[in-house]
């Protein structure tokens, strides 16, 4: 687990980035939080994020499992 001092410091990090995403999680009151899994120990950290941050980036992931998918020919339907 993190303290909040860590968890501040980790979401305003240049290196969020490139932690694994997990997803998206809307709130009650309608805000969103992007979440991504912490590489040194596994925790699920979460940071505020708006929709058109969270469409460009699932926009630019699913370009880039399109390309791989395409790798595979016809085997994949």
């Amino acid at each position: 687990m993190h303290s909040h001092k860590e968890h501040a410091a980790a979401i305003q990090s240049v290196r969020w980035r490139f932690w694994s995403y997990v997803g998206v999680q809307r709130l009650p009151d309608g805000n969103l939080l992007e979440l991504r899994l912490c590489p040194d120990c596994g925790s699920t950290l979460a940071r505020p994020t708006s929709v058109g941050e969270q469409v460009t980036l699932l926009s630019e992931m699913s370009r880039l499992i399109g390309i791989s998918l395409s790798n595979f020919g016809g085997a994949v339907t």
